[in-house]
């Protein structure tokens, strides 16, 4: 049930609902003054003052709804403004002078820009516009993440803080060589989450795609098929130039630079499972290997030596850790490909990699975050 301000039975407008407060006025209301005879037409200036007011603040709150309000690691709280973007599309910005930048996408947001890890002095109490001060740190390359951020995720507290954290911001290489573990947790961390491929999917519409048949053919602003990588967003060339890799909500390098982790996992490619004891796979003779996949008969699969003797059962099929096919083993899913990757058809929008494990750490992995709600 709403509020609402009526005139000889006509409803002027509709306030917030019972029980919600309603925000400080935007304009100034003139007060009646004690002892003053209401009249006819200063009641009627009262009543147009204060329809304005509260309209002008309607406004306000439906601006606030276009963005979201996210709540991180130790209950940071970060809301995001309005930044007036292309007339169709909704780009929030952190407030506060922030970086950090997300786009809407129908009910949810997608990071603008292919995620960044940075360590606290960086991230600037969620602004991510602290990189620029002595000391901060921001880690693009796999030997640059801190070891208190390993690659099961499993992280450890740096003076009761996390010891990364996801920043989409422009300009800067994204982080690479992450597995869907840290992904996840570095989305977590700053109170988003690894999209599902269906919102990759939606949020990708309208970029640029090398191997479709729209006669726009390969577009230079989108990285693929070389070997180095592009800050988000400037493409190689200067932050001012035309930002060409961009999808119709506003979402850039969702083809090619990295090869990004969404949330959704999968049956590896191969063999169907066969139950049977844990097996050294190294140690078997050829003839109890699965020719399809080299996957010996009856494994029970195992992330890997830094995950402990955590088993994977009723897993089937193999895939790939670190260039490593592993029996037994989930597969987690990349989409976009990554700039080292050359066969047409390996990047693109509608190019999907499933035949690497949640632990894989590829040299062009990385990711960016969503979230959705308020």
């Amino acid at each position: 049930m709403r509020a609402a301000i009526t005139l000889a039975g006509t409803i002027l407008l509709a306030g917030p609902a019972l029980g919600e407060p309603f925000p400080a006025p935007v304009g100034p209301i003139t007060p009646v003054r004690a002892g003053e005879r209401a009249t006819a037409a200063g009641l009627n200036d009262r009543i147009a003052e204060l329809v304005l007011a509260i309209n002008q603040n309607r406004a306000e709150l439906a601006r606030r709804d276009l963005c979201p309000t996210l709540v991180g690691h130790g209950g940071v709280v970060r809301r995001y403004v309005h930044q007036p973007a292309a007339a169709d599309r909704i780009q929030c910005v952190v407030e506060g002078d922030g970086e950090d930048a997300m786009v809407k996408v129908g009910d949810f947001w997608i990071d603008q820009h292919e995620a960044l890890l940075v360590d606290g002095l960086s991230w600037a109490e969620g602004t991510c516009h602290g990189r620029r001060l002595a000391g901060a740190r921001i880690y693009q390359r796999p030997e640059e993440i801190p070891p208190e951020f390993p690659a099961h995720g499993d992280w450890a507290d740096l003076g009761g803080a996390p010891p990364v954290f996801a920043c989409s911001i422009p300009g800067n290489e994204p982080t690479r060589g992450v597995t869907w573990f840290q992904a996840a947790q570095a989305c977590a961390i700053v109170g988003k989450r690894l999209c599902t491929n269906a919102e990759w999917q939606t949020a990708a519409a309208g970029t640029p795609d090398p191997n479709a048949n729209d006669g726009r053919g390969d577009n230079p602003g989108c990285h693929h098929g070389d070997t180095g990588f592009s800050g988000s967003g400037a493409h190689g060339g200067p932050v001012a130039a035309p930002r060409t890799c961009v999808s119709r909500w506003g979402a850039e390098d969702m083809s090619g630079n990295v090869a990004e982790w969404v949330a959704d996992w999968h049956a590896a490619p191969g063999a169907p499972y066969l139950p049977g004891p844990i097996r050294d796979v190294a140690s078997l003779p050829v003839d109890q290997a699965l020719p399809s996949t080299g996957a010996p008969l009856g494994t029970w699969g195992a992330w890997g030596p830094e995950f402990g003797a955590d088993q994977l059962r009723g897993v089937g099929g193999a895939a790939s850790i670190n260039g490593r096919d592993t029996a037994g083993m989930p597969a987690g899913t990349q989409r976009g490909g990554g700039v080292r990757q050359t066969e047409v058809g390996e990047f693109g929008i509608w190019a999907m990699d499933i035949s690497y494990s949640p632990a894989h750490a590829g040299p062009a992995s990385g990711f960016r975050c969503c979230a959705s709600g308020r």
